[in-house]
């Protein structure tokens, strides 16, 4: 079942992806050697690591004050952590299990750096320059969303809800999965995939499609008693954000990479490409 939706999920990532850069006139099959290309993409990823790094340490104004938002609004919904844990744990069905159990895979991990890689792969042999640049978006994205959820979690050291301390528990630096209820890896990751995707496939059935399956792993995280739902908030802002700007940055790089000067006897010209 969960190989058969992650083929599902490869195949419909790739054609429409594919099928939005032609549209887009955007595409391009590429013609380096596979090394180069790896070396290339390689280069890229540990550059945009520098940018990352740097953001990260010279925030603006309006950052600070998304993050001020963002905190407040997640420390507001603790009130009705115990409200909607108690409503989940009423809602246990046989057909709910199921369901949300199918969903939850979405946001495991290794299914995440599966279909990554799988779409990179695809880009890489059928020489679509478009479908790769989706695979390192996705691979990028991912490895930020794990740095900064791990991070947190390491760092509060929140009781998971079937420790049943209540919600308010944090114990600080702990390193035992019991106290890494916040936030939610597996949300975290379900809205990576899904900014990214959604950014790069660009329809809305795609993005309507995408948002809610990471809704439901988010959802399911609940459900299965593993986390309060301010757990799964934070990190649908953590998995957005991170997505999107990874994507955002991608495109631009793109756009300025199409930059071509050129030496005139009387001076220097460029084109730009877009």
């Amino acid at each position: 079942m969960i190989r058969t939706l992650l083929i599902i999920l490869i195949v419909m990532a790739c054609f429409g992806i594919a099928q939005s850069q032609i549209v887009q006139k955007q595409d391009s099959v590429s013609t380096k050697p596979l090394s180069n290309v790896l070396y290339s993409d390689g280069r890229e990823f540990i550059d945009c690591i520098a940018l990352r790094i740097h953001e990260a340490t010279h925030p603006d104004g309006s950052s600070l004050v998304s993050a001020g938002i963002v905190v407040g609004t997640t420390a507001s919904l603790f009130i009705a952590d115990q409200s909607i844990h108690s409503f989940a744990e009423r809602s246990h069905s046989p057909l709910n299990d199921n369901i949300l159990t199918a969903a939850e895979n979405y946001g495991a991990t290794g299914n995440a750096f599966l279909l990554s890689g799988s779409i990179y792969g695809t880009g890489l042999l059928f020489g679509s320059l478009g479908i790769r640049k989706t695979g390192t978006m996705l691979l990028e994205s991912l490895f930020w969303t794990g740095v900064v959820t791990t991070m947190i979690k390491a760092t509060f050291g929140r009781s998971r809800p079937y420790m049943n301390e209540g919600n308010v528990q944090f114990h600080g630096i702990q390193f035992s999965d019991k106290y890494w209820s916040f936030p939610s890896g597996h949300s975290a990751v379900a809205f990576t995939l899904s900014s990214v995707l959604s950014n790069r496939i660009h329809t809305s059935a795609a993005s309507i499609g995408l948002y809610s399956l990471a809704g439901m792993t988010a959802l399911a995280r609940v459900y299965h008693n593993e986390h309060w739902f301010s757990d799964v908030f934070l990190s649908a802002v953590i998995g957005t954000s991170i997505g999107t700007a990874v994507a955002a940055d991608k495109e631009v790089q793109s756009t300025l990479s199409s930059f071509h000067p050129y030496l005139l006897p009387n001076g220097f010209g460029f084109t730009l490409e877009f």
